[in-house]
């Protein structure tokens, strides 16, 4: 005997409702590390700068007896540092139809697509502090662009690859490692001396997914760690120990990425790096246009390298 079907796909007709969840599942990350510890300053101008500047080296030579002071000309010259605040923007706008229906989980909702947009901001706050990415002054037709760390980065301090001489320079050539070049513990320990005997202490490793992977493979943490309950095995590095301080080792999913990619990892001492905020981020409502409505998210901001010297990039280029 024929079954007579009592439900039909609502997608079409019918006359049930269908079995929606009231809950949109989002597993976007919005995790931003590297924006969570850089400090906060306040920026005045489009144009921000800021000054470092050195003591003298240090002399093991002593002065005679009843010796007269002599006039000494001031030294360690301020160095002046600039860079560019970088307008970042995210648009809201729905339908007059949108805003009257009773949507799944508060989509396509003022403060829903607010809240979400937001969430975006920062990511794109965090791939740019990330970038390999050079001032741009800009103009009428081009954006600024605020410069990153790694463009910040002089050779004293770069491991891999081959950055500008000084950080005075507005743009870096870098020439990142030969390919089939990954991160290394050495990459690390040499990074590391180079910052240590550049006075610097850096405490934060950035990296990306693939070298997170590699830093906890180096040598001295290579097998596996089994807790006394016998139930969960370890096969992470979060602190990784060098000669010359420890680094707290800090995945990151907004590193730049490609095909073929520079890969770079940073040593950041967060003391020495900020984000100056010309204009936090706020939301104005431009008003109905037709039948939607749009809201402007934007903010304008800049990265501030108090002393690029403080930090190291190491670059390894691969597939």
């Amino acid at each position: 005997m024929a079954t007579t079907n009592t439900y039909t796909s609502p997608q079409l007709t019918g006359a049930n409702y269908e079995d929606l969840d009231d809950i949109a599942y989002d597993i976007s990350p919005t995790d931003t590390p590297m924006m969570t510890v850089l400090k906060k300053e306040k920026a005045s101008g489009i144009t921000h700068e800021w000054t470092t500047r050195a003591l003298d080296a240090a002399s093991a030579t002593g002065v005679v007896e009843g010796k007269a002071a002599a006039e000494t000309a001031a030294t360690g010259t301020p160095v002046r540092l600039i860079n560019s605040c970088q307008i970042q923007e995210r648009v809201v706008t729905i339908t007059g139809s949108q805003m009257a229906v009773n949507s799944v989980d508060g989509w396509g909702k003022a403060d829903e697509e607010t809240a979400r947009k937001l969430k975006e901001i920062k990511r794109d706050v965090e791939a740019r502090l990330l970038s390999n990415q050079p001032r741009v002054v800009g103009d009428a037709n081009t954006a600024r662009q605020t410069r990153s760390l790694i463009h910040f980065t002089p050779t004293a301090s770069a491991v891999g690859y081959t950055a500008a001489s000084t950080e005075l320079a507005t743009d870096h050539s870098f020439t990142a490692a030969a390919g089939s070049t990954f991160l290394s513990m050495d990459d690390v320990r040499l990074a590391m001396q180079q910052s240590w005997d550049n006075g610097a202490d850096p405490r934060k490793l950035f990296c990306t997914s693939t070298n997170k992977v590699l830093v906890s493979g180096f040598t001295g943490r290579v097998n596996e760690v089994v807790t006394g309950e016998q139930t969960k095995v370890t096969y992470n590095v979060s602190l990784l120990e060098t000669d010359f301080g420890t680094l707290e080792v800090i995945p990151d999913r907004f590193f730049p990425s490609g095909a073929t990619k520079n890969d770079f990892t940073i040593l950041l001492d967060p003391e020495f790096a900020a984000i100056a905020w010309l204009r936090p981020f706020r939301k104005t409502e431009m008003g109905i246009v037709g039948d939607k409505k749009t809201w402007q998210l934007i903010g304008e901001w800049c990265f501030v390298d108090h002393n690029p010297a403080a930090h190291a990039v190491i670059g390894r280029d691969y597939v």
